[in-house]
């Protein structure tokens, strides 16, 4: 629930939403889900090529693979899972 009320409130919090039920469809294809598991993974784990701690660079590199992510699971999301996220984030789905 809280969850819930603080992606309302957030810029792009609907489309994170969106992006979630397009990630659990099955007609999104296999190596796109791995691609974005594994770029999740190499922005959240503590070890990255160039660390953070180098000015600009550090945070850069977790930037362009996070738009990456974006980009490999933006096509994908169809108008459904639009309408799913808008009713899940008005309540309508549990």
């Amino acid at each position: 629930m809280i969850f819930r009320n603080i992606l309302k409130v957030i810029p792009g919090g609907s489309w994170l939403v969106s992006a979630f039920f397009a990630f659990r469809d099955t007609r999104t294809p296999l190596a796109v889900k791995i691609g974005v598991v594994l770029g999740l993974l190499y922005v959240l784990l503590p070890f990255d090529l160039i660390p953070d701690i180098v000015p600009l660079l550090g945070l850069g590199d977790d930037a362009m693979v996070g738009l990456g992510c974006i980009r490999l699971l933006k096509p994908h999301i169809r108008e459904e899972h639009v309408e799913f996220a808008n009713a899940w984030l008005s309540g309508q789905l549990a």
